[in-house]
């Protein structure tokens, strides 16, 4: 069990480092890029991050398969300088890929050989048991907000459904939100992602005056709109498979932060008075507990003095330039770009001559190798016996060699007396 987990190991380690520093570049651009948004939509900030959290989910080597099938280029274009820029690339992107080796390095020692083998099965312990945490934590809030919903009776008429279907209306929502009312002490919310249902609080419409009512409505209808629910699932997941990366929490706070602001910019957009949506907010806060789940879309938000302030001194925010726009689009296109010709830098057709970078190694000196004249064929003659045993460190066999990094495919057809 313990050396066939070593072995599991050893081949998912280099993939799952280099996806993990892949998803953490990509997290770094997409901050940067946020940084020269700063005075534009929330909308687009969140968008950066919530392409950043999918990237976790999205290893780049899937990209890479796709650019192996639609892009084929001959020997000489890798052959050219440009190539070189591709290798870089790939060694930038790919960091923890081991380099191939000619000849297998000296066995280790009993020590290193106990160590490695423990390795594994304690870091896939650790992974596990954190895994769990984060999914027992979630289950608990989960049986709360299940109890609640359990409890809530559904709203068909009265002042909140009437000024529900007003708000609706104004925003553009063509199917109704059904409204569930609760006893529970929680802050009204969306709760659900393929039928979202607004869980409403019970007494807190006679705290509010006709305008702060359609205030809160407005926020909930801008989370259905945008479909925040999904994404903060979707990050959930994020949360619980990569727990152990801390920027991955660091993110999730910047998701909730972003998509608080942009539902408060279309609250405000839709006609609301700042003022008045700011008492509206300070009333929930004041009667109500935020939701225990970060999938379940409130009103409350983070950071209650800074959003007050922010929504005391709105101003319409900017809209995507033209330049801007072309910076998010040319800074999408070359990573894809890259990533997917990156993998196609070592193919060789055997056209005519060897493309750079292979070693022909003949340990005896009793073994040729020349390209045969039809085209992908090499010819290597051998005589008498070699050998590439690990066992007996018997490596005398002549070969052709090259070091390549990342995933690779070889096909050969043999013929001549084996």
């Amino acid at each position: 069990m313990m050396p066939n987990l070593s072995v599991i190991w050893s081949a998912i380690a280099p993939a799952l480092g280099n996806h993990l520093w892949q998803s953490t570049v990509c997290l770094i651009v997409a901050g940067l890029l946020t940084l020269t948004l700063r005075r534009n939509h929330a909308r687009a900030r969140y968008g950066l991050w919530l392409a950043a959290s999918i990237k976790f989910l999205i290893p780049f080597s899937l990209l890479m398969m796709l650019g192996s099938h639609l892009a084929s280029r001959s020997a000489e274009l890798r052959s050219r300088p440009a190539a070189g820029f591709f290798f870089a690339m790939e060694e930038v992107s790919q960091p923890f890929t081991p380099p191939a080796q000619g000849i297998p390095a000296a066995a280790h020692s009993t020590t290193s050989l106990n160590l490695v083998h423990l390795l594994p099965p304690i870091l896939a312990a650790m992974w596990f048991g954190g895994f769990v945490i984060v999914l027992f934590v979630w289950c608990a809030r989960w049986r709360r907000i299940s109890a609640a919903m359990r409890e809530a009776v559904p709203l068909r008429e009265g002042r909140e459904v009437e000024a529900m279907r007003r708000v609706e209306r104004r925003g553009g929502v063509r199917k109704p939100i059904e409204l569930l009312l609760s006893p529970a002490s929680l802050e009204p919310g969306i709760f659900g992602i393929i039928k979202p249902v607004l869980v409403w609080p019970k007494g807190i419409s006679e705290r509010l005056e006709d305008a702060h009512l359609d205030a809160i409505l407005a926020h909930e209808v801008w989370h259905v709109r945008r479909r925040d629910n999904l994404a903060a699932a979707m990050h959930m997941v994020v949360e619980a498979i990569f727990w152990f990366h801390p920027l991955v929490w660091w993110l999730g706070a910047r998701l909730v932060d972003e998509r608080g602001r942009a539902c408060d910019e279309g609250v405000l957009e839709l006609g609301s008075e700042p003022q008045v949506y700011a008492e509206s907010i300070l009333h929930v806060c004041k009667y109500y507990v935020e939701p225990p789940l970060v999938c379940i879309a409130g009103v409350s938000g983070s950071n209650l003095k800074e959003r007050m302030e922010r929504i005391m001194n709105y101003r319409v925010p900017r809209k995507l330039d033209f330049w801007k726009k072309l910076m998010l689009v040319t800074v999408g296109t070359v990573l894809c770009a890259v990533v997917m010709t990156a993998n196609n830098q070592f193919r060789d057709q055997f056209d005519g001559k060897l493309a750079e970078g292979w070693q022909w190694i003949d340990p005896l000196g009793n073994s040729t190798m020349s390209l045969d004249a039809r085209r992908g064929f090499l010819r290597i003659t051998v005589t008498g016996y070699h050998d590439l045993w690990p066992a007996n460190h018997n490596y005398n066999a002549p070969r052709l060699m090259r070091e390549v990094s990342g995933d690779f495919t070889i096909e050969t057809e043999m013929a001549g007396p084996s």
